[in-house]
């Protein structure tokens, strides 16, 4: 990739991407924004707790045009006042099944932490990460690691919910298209 490219991160992730030679890179601490070309506003929340003392970023990408918005958060750490802080979004990226460490528990939190996005923030769509597809763990980690659920799975409890969310089947590397009806937005 071009090194040219701007970056948007948390302090953690900038470290990690300065190391790899990227030069544009706005850091984001939870509270604040960036706003590209006036057409892309990104927002840092608070997201997951990495140690004691510090907390990893989600975002809100807010579409300036459309007026669309998404929630992403990769680890499945959402704040429970979400819904006050943000209101409704049209997508949401989380992980829908949990990934756990003996002793530690979960660092993956799906399960019952998407199904309260989804209450929280009535999205069209989840689109889900961390379910395993085309990922092949090997050495101790493949005989620690523990899942728990799955997409279908979790469909079905949206279901029982009376939830319209829909949980499209992804493929890695290949391109979804999203249909999205009127912006919660406009």
């Amino acid at each position: 990739m071009d090194h040219d490219l701007p970056v948007v991160a948390s302090e953690n992730a900038a470290k990690v991407v300065q190391g790899l030679n990227y030069a544009n890179i706005t850091v984001l601490s939870p509270g604040e924004s960036f706003t590209v070309a006036d057409q892309l506003k990104i927002q840092a929340l608070p997201g997951a707790p990495i140690g004691p003392f510090l907390i990893e970023n989600a975002y809100l990408l807010t579409d300036m045009a459309a007026q669309t918005r998404l929630y992403y958060e990769p680890h499945g750490f959402h704040s429970p006042t979400l819904a006050s802080e943000i209101g409704n979004v049209e997508v949401v990226i989380a992980p829908v099944i949990d990934l756990n460490l003996p002793i530690l528990g979960p660092f993956i939190k799906g399960n019952d932490s998407a199904l309260a996005v989804v209450q929280q923030l009535q999205p069209q769509f989840i689109l889900p990460t961390a379910v395993g597809g085309g990922v092949d763990y090997a050495g101790l980690l493949d005989q620690i690691l523990r899942s728990a659920g799955s997409v279908e799975s979790f469909r079905h409890r949206l279901t029982e919910q009376g939830s319209k969310t829909q949980v499209p089947d992804l493929k890695p590397g290949e391109r979804f298209h999203i249909e999205l009806a009127s912006s919660v937005l406009g």
